[in-house]
């Protein structure tokens, strides 16, 4: 399907699933924050049947596309690289790269299917903490929580790959307007936003950290991946407001870090090999264009080489036979120009790619950013 299609699909279903997720109103709508955050009980973003154009159905099932937020795609792969039933890669904006119909993903019936287990905040070093469940289709969280540095833990207990990113509707903006943006299509839904990073692409029962400055406002958190049906998981309302109050009179102190890892137009500035286990990386976007970092491993006898052809295809080209090159691990979601957040890493020895697959944003139909040479090895002893 091709990448223009794709968002103009995402966009016109992203407008009646934000209106709904927000009840319609003009005014921002929030759930109530609870009084004790460390027995708070979770809400629930209710997802609903979504009206879906008849283009959904049609284009190349080698490419297809997704918006927003992280990039690393997996399916059933070998016993060393995490394995995912769907795989898809992922991005931001006006634009997006292909999506890698492989895997065993279950479509959509157009319903969400409840999901178990708990969301909570609490503190852990001084910070708050909010956990996100992500699920088949919707997110599992707080209504609610004070601004400043939060560290977001997300779980994905879904059969399908998620992520969450965290768009802070700009001052004035409302999510009606925010939802019509959407119907017209994604450029001018974006430039309502701006982009706060977020947890990065994780496979089923995988979970990933990041530490976020959250500021005083209305959020909208959001997974615009799309499974093997094409449909972006935002079209099945997997969107959740989020509003941000004014942060405590004492700020925590943000952690120590191993380093940092730098986004610009079009490249990473970081080290060529990262600790294994724990580690932690502010990541910063210092370009023009929004970026993300997300991780993949890649698969044993892999390269960059496979992972770059995978993420951009030459044109009318079949996907490569086989699993993907890479198994999602997380990273750091879409942070727009001069917007810093940490990523908190756990990985195994091994050859990894870090990824940015958000479109270019300076024309209609931009290039990925991998196309433009946004993508670079790493390795993790």
């Amino acid at each position: 399907m091709d990448r223009r299609r794709f968002l103009t699909l995402a966009g016109v279903t992203a407008g009646s699933a934000i209106l709904a997720a927000c009840g319609g109103s003009s005014t921002a709508t929030d759930t109530p924050k609870p009084s004790a955050p460390t027995t708070a009980a979770p809400t629930t973003a209710a997802p609903a049947a979504a009206q879906v154009s008849p283009t959904a159905a049609t284009g190349s099932a080698a490419a297809a596309t997704r918006p927003a937020g992280s990039a690393v795609a997996s399916s059933a792969a070998s016993a060393t690289v995490p394995a995912a039933t769907a795989s898809s890669t992922t991005a931001v904006g006006s634009a997006a790269a292909a999506t890698r119909p492989t895997g065993s993903a279950v479509a959509s019936s157009g319903s969400a299917t409840a999901a178990s287990g708990s969301a909570a905040a609490g503190t852990t070093g001084g910070i708050q903490t909010m956990v996100i469940e992500a699920f088949d289709y919707g997110f599992k969280t707080l209504g609610s929580i004070p601004g400043g540095l939060t560290r977001v833990q997300m779980k994905n207990t879904g059969k399908e790959l998620h992520h969450a990113q965290f768009m802070l509707l700009n001052t004035g903006v409302t999510p009606d307007q925010l939802g019509a943006a959407f119907a017209k299509g994604p450029d001018a839904a974006f430039g309502l936003v701006t982009l706060h990073g977020g947890a990065g692409t994780i496979a089923p029962g995988g979970s990933t950290e990041v530490i976020l400055n959250l500021n005083e406002g209305q959020y909208m958190i959001v997974c615009f991946i799309a499974g093997d049906d094409h449909i972006p998981h935002l079209a099945k309302r997997m969107l959740m407001p989020l509003k941000v109050t004014a942060a405590p009179a004492t700020a925590a102190s943000a952690p120590a870090v191993n380093g940092t890892i730098t986004m610009f137009d079009f490249n990473f500035t970081m080290p060529d090999t990262i600790p294994a286990g724990k580690s932690m990386y502010t990541v910063t976007n210092t370009g023009a264009q929004f970026h993300e970092f997300n991780i993949g491993q890649l698969a044993p006898g892999k390269t960059l080489a496979d992972a770059k052809a995978f993420f951009d295809p030459a044109p009318n080209t079949p996907p490569p036979a086989g699993p993907p090159p890479v198994a999602p691990v997380g990273g750091m979601n879409a942070l727009s120009k001069g917007n810093s957040g940490i990523v908190v890493l756990d990985l195994k020895p091994g050859d990894y790619v870090a990824v940015c697959n958000v479109p270019g944003q300076s024309k209609p139909n931009g290039d990925s950013h991998v196309h433009l040479g946004m993508i670079k090895a790493f390795t993790v002893k």
